[in-house]
Parts: C-alpha cells; sequence; structure tokens
C-alpha cells in the first residue's frame, strides 16, 4: 500500500459544526477490530484491505474525511497496517478529532517501528507518522500508562477502556483524569493527575499500594465497581471512597432558593405592613390613635417584623449563594469533587429565622 503525500497545511480546512458532530456518530473509538499483521495476512485479505484503502485513499484525496476513516478503519479491519493506519490517523486529524488522530499516530509509529526493522518498506510510515505526531502532540493532553506491582484485568481511562497495546499515548481532556486499574479478585487501584494540553505525561498504578478511589469516579462504575452492581465475592473499594465530597454547587442553589423566599416574604410582608400604616394614618390624626386600634398596630408591627426577617433571611441567603459557588469553582479547579482528599463529613445545613449557616466537621 502507497502513502499519498499530505495535503499542504494551508489546503486544510476546518469542517462545521455539524460535521463534526457527525463524524462523533460515524467513526467508532480506538478499540474497533483489528486485523491480521502484515505479515500473516493471506493473498485473498491483502487484496479486501487493499481494496478498502484504495476508496480510503480516494475520499481522502476528495476531501471527504469521514468517509475516508470509515474505509481506512475496514482496511485495518482485515489487515493492520501501518501505512493504512497512518491515512487513518491523517483523516481524523483533518475531520477535527485530533485526539483520536493522536492516538492513531502513535500507535503508528510503534507498529511501524516493530515492523520496519523487518520490513524496511515501513520505514517511511514509521517517519511520516514521528513527525505529524510532534504537530499534534503541542494540540492534545496525552498519558502514557504503566502498571507495577502486579497486573491488572483492565484499565480505565475516564470513562474509556484502554488495552494494553494502546497505553502509550492516549489522548484525554485537559484538566483532572481518573485512572481505575481493575486487579484479580475484585479490587481497584486508583489515581488522579493533572493532564495538561501539550503534554505527555506518564502516569504509573502501582496496584500493590495504589489508593483506592471514590466510588462517585465514573470509572468505578465503568470497571465494575459499585455500591449496588458488584459482582458476587468481590471486595467493595473502601477508603477515601466513605468520604463525602462537599456539595458546594447544590448548597448554592438552596441558598439562593431561601434568598428567593426571604425576598419574597419582605416584599409581601412590607406590603401589608405599608397598608397597615396607610390605615392607621388615616384613622388617627396626628399619630394619635385611641385603644380600639391596638389590634391594628400590633399587627403592623409584626407585619414589619415579617418583613424585616424576609429582607434579612434574602441578604444572607444571596451572600451563601454567593460563597458557595465561590468555593465550587475553586474546588473544581484543583480537584474532582469525588476526588478531594480529606473531605470534611457531617455537613448540615441550617437555617433560622434571618439566619443560614453551614456546618461540618472534619
Amino acid at each position: 500500500m502507497r502513502i499519498p503525500s499530505a495535503p499542504p497545511r494551508g489546503a486544510r480546512r476546518t469542517l462545521a459544526a455539524t460535521a463534526l458532530a457527525l463524524s462523533c456518530c460515524l467513526l467508532t473509538p480506538s478499540a474497533q477490530a483489528e486485523g491480521v499483521t502484515p505479515e500473516r495476512a493471506s493473498q485473498d485479505e491483502l487484496k479486501d484491505a487493499q481494496a478498502a484503502y484504495a476508496e480510503g485513499v480516494a475520499r481522502f484525496q476528495e476531501r471527504q474525511f469521514e468517509a475516508a476513516a470509515n474505509a481506512f478503519e475496514r482496511s485495518l479491519a482485515i489487515v493492520s497496517s501501518p501505512n493504512a493506519r497512518l491515512m487513518l490517523a491523517r483523516a481524523l486529524r483533518d475531520a477535527g478529532d485530533t485526539d483520536r488522530a493522536f492516538e492513531q499516530m502513535a500507535q503508528t509509529l510503534r507498529d511501524a517501528g516493530h515492523l520496519a526493522a523487518r520490513a524496511p518498506r515501513y520505514a517511511a510510515a514509521r517517519d511520516a507518522a514521528e513527525a505529524e505526531l510532534a504537530e499534534l502532540r503541542p494540540q492534545v493532553a496525552a498519558l502514557n500508562l504503566e502498571v507495577t506491582g502486579g497486573t491488572v484485568t483492565e484499565l480505565w481511562v475516564g470513562d474509556r477502556k484502554v488495552l494494553p497495546q494502546l497505553w502509550s499515548g492516549v489522548a484525554v481532556s485537559p484538566g483532572v483524569v481518573h485512572v481505575v486499574g481493575r486487579l484479580p479478585g475484585g479490587r481497584r487501584a486508583w489515581r488522579a493527575v493533572e493532564a495538561r494540553r501539550g503534554e505527555l505525561l506518564t502516569v504509573t498504578l502501582d496496584v500493590s499500594s495504589a489508593e483506592e478511589g471514590p466510588q462517585e469516579v465514573i470509572p468505578w462504575l465503568k470497571a465494575g465497581a459499585g455500591a449496588e452492581g458488584s459482582t458476587p465475592g468481590e471486595e467493595r473499594p473502601t477508603g477515601p471512597r466513605d468520604a463525602a465530597p462537599l456539595p458546594y454547587r447544590e448548597l448554592s442553589y438552596i441558598a439562593a432558593g431561601v434568598a428567593g423566599v426571604g425576598l419574597l416574604t419582605f416584599g409581601v410582608a412590607g406590603l401589608m405592613s405599608q397598608s397597615t400604616y396607610g390605615e392607621l394614618e388615616d384613622q388617627c390624626p396626628d399619630h394619635h390613635c385611641d385603644a380600639g386600634y391596638a389590634s391594628t398596630i400590633d399587627r403592623g408591627r409584626r407585619e414589619q417584623t415579617i418583613a424585616n426577617v424576609g429582607l434579612g433571611v434574602g441578604v444572607v441567603g444571596l451572600v451563601s449563594a454567593a460563597v458557595f459557588y465561590f468555593l465550587d469553582a475553586s474546588s473544581g479547579a484543583e480537584a474532582p469533587r469525588s476526588a478531594r482528599a480529606g473531605a470534611p463529613k457531617g455537613h448540615q445545613l441550617t437555617i433560622g429565622a434571618g439566619s443560614l449557616s453551614y456546618q461540618g466537621s472534619f
């Protein structure tokens, strides 16, 4: 299979958002079925793979990148050729799927590097993948995964299960990333790392001593761990999972609701108090009322007190909502809620007349 030269950078155009959304549906995950190696392929397999490859090249040259990627994937499902994978990476890149393009380019570099020692015709694919991978790296946050201290039956990065042959160059979204390994016997090992765009971070998961992660972390559920989903005989993860996360965002919503109730009370009671005051002004000249208006005066005072309390609750609620929202934003920038170490327990929201307080112990 020959590799056509990549189109000039200046000729590449960004696809519209609708095309990108469509590509998410048309392009399968990186764990698609792999074909046999070129060295083991039969003549019929090589012929079928070559036909799909030729179709992909034609679609690529027509700038139909999604269709090209589908054709290259069909070729790879028959024969796992580095040349077809290189073209798949290029099609994904030009379709705007930079993360998958990076992963496929990294796998091309590995596969072509191994084969080039025995089949020099793959040296061109190896060199092209190395150069184009360097161009993609500043646009992607990526991980190299290592497991020490034992073996894992599954390794998850976020909500993706990553096969062992793909542990090098796993593209991830920038930010906190959860790596979860499922061990024989049902145990789980967990690490949370900060991934940054343009960096290739090596993550070593020591399964002999790694901290077991919170149940709320997505990979725990995907890897089969969960309070209701554990299979018989499996141990449920312990440790930091027992530490409930601080519900700052939820508390900000509650405080905002309390503020709304307080301000509404202030408005209604204030209007009632004003009405009562106006009634007394009309009935009591010179602001002197006889004993017959005592109940009306008491009612006006009561309405004014309720209005004042409502105003106090509204102000405290608004301030509390702002504080909780800020705390949520600040803590979210450091780590996900489910992975905050040492999270206080025993949280309690207390609402009183003209006050709102949040208590917790650690």
